[in-house]
């Protein structure tokens, strides 16, 4: 049995069906989906959710950029996820396995806007896993930086 370490979920009985693109499944460890044994989001239901904003450099662009989106540990407890890591993979299949206990405490942020603006694919949308580095210096590392999944589409719990 695999112990969660996401916490308990405030999280509606049922998630809604997509209207639009689906631009994220999650899958694996669920407890909750709205499509057999997955769920799937469309922009503006991952837009209903609480929204946050992370102002952070990364090593990708210049200065401070303005992220704002849905908290990791939201969406995990909305799917009812039970479990100690997820695997994240982009469009182009690049994954990594992101260990819960080491890194939910930085909340990891799943953008959906970068700089006030929708990220098209061809800017690393429509979705980014970002983290608040300047607010946690202890993460402003390469090992960190590689765990920035951008043109995320998948999140598998495990």
């Amino acid at each position: 049995m695999t112990t969660s370490v996401i916490g308990p979920s405030n999280a509606a009985a049922q998630i809604a069906k997509p209207t639009g693109d689906t631009i994220l499944e999650i899958d694996g460890a669920i407890g909750q989906g709205n499509d057999g044994d997955r769920a799937v989001f469309d922009l503006s239901m991952l837009e209903s959710f609480p929204a946050d904003i992370v102002r952070t450099m990364t090593p990708w662009t210049d200065g401070v950029q303005e992220f704002r989106g849905v908290r990791l540990v939201n969406l995990l407890q909305a799917v009812k996820a039970r479990g100690t890591s997820v695997v994240l993979t982009a469009l182009n299949e690049y994954s990594i396995t992101l260990d819960l206990p080491r890194y939910l405490p930085y909340q990891p942020l799943i953008a959906y806007q970068h700089n006030g603006a929708e990220m098209p694919v061809s800017e690393k949308g429509p979705l980014w896993l970002v983290f608040p580095q300047d607010d946690n210096p202890a993460i402003d590392r390469a090992d960190v930086h590689d765990l920035w999944v951008w043109q995320l589409y998948r999140i598998t719990v495990r």
